[in-house]
């Protein structure tokens, strides 16, 4: 896969984690913002082929990618936000998403196979 290709899954995958925590680009207070996160989530709970694929597209060990998400939204629902990297801390505590180059960088160096 090229490394463009495997830019845009790595776009999907960064969206769809926003979307799960509930930094969607729809208004909190509209029934698709209600929609975006649940589907979103059932997607990482799922671990279904379409999400192991898209992993596999953008390098990222799917295992890996699951299991981080998983951590951040049971911080996000529990508010104990102690074993979450900084800059989802900071975002869970103004509730504004962090930056998406930042996390996109840090996520690159966490989640890459091998």
């Amino acid at each position: 896969m090229s490394d463009p290709d495997e830019k845009l899954f790595r776009a999907v995958i960064l969206r769809a984690i926003c979307d799960a925590l509930g930094f969607t680009n729809v208004s909190k207070k509209k029934e698709e913002h209600v929609r975006a996160v649940r589907e979103a989530r059932e997607w990482f709970y799922d671990n279904g082929p379409d999400f192991r694929r898209i992993c596999e597209w953008s390098d990222f060990d799917h295992v890996k990618v699951r299991a981080g998400v998983l951590k951040l939204i049971e911080a996000r629902q529990s508010g104990d936000h102690s074993e979450i990297p900084d800059y989802w801390r900071e975002a869970f505590r103004t509730n504004r998403m962090p930056s998406f180059t930042a996390f996109a960088e840090a996520i690159d160096n966490q989640l890459k196979r091998g």
